[in-house]
């Protein structure tokens, strides 16, 4: 374990401080990772909230109908769940 850690009220003024200059260079990277803009790689994946026996005691994101999680089918894992499809999607140098 590290012996020098900061506490997390100073890292996370940290983190906002530092947020804008970490953008721009996560800008640039993506800029020189993607020359070609037109190709990309889609994968979804089940992001499951809670088991499909406790759909009716859930509370997650109910508030607002817009995303509330649903009931969905991945036919890769043959595997009914409760929660969201989760869509990433990547260029061809791995630049999600």
């Amino acid at each position: 374990m590290l012996s020098c850690k900061i506490e997390r009220s100073i890292y996370n003024r940290r983190k906002r401080r530092l947020s804008e200059q970490i953008n721009n260079i996560r800008l640039k990277l993506a800029k020189e990772f993607n020359e070609f803009k037109n190709c990309f790689i889609v994968d979804i994946m089940p992001l499951e909230v809670c088991e499909i026996t406790r759909i009716n005691h859930s509370k997650f994101c109910k508030e607002h109908q817009f995303c509330a999680p649903n009931r969905g089918f991945s036919a890769s894992q043959q595997l009914s769940f409760y929660g969201y499809k989760l869509h990433a999607v990547c260029f061809l140098r791995g630049v999600l």
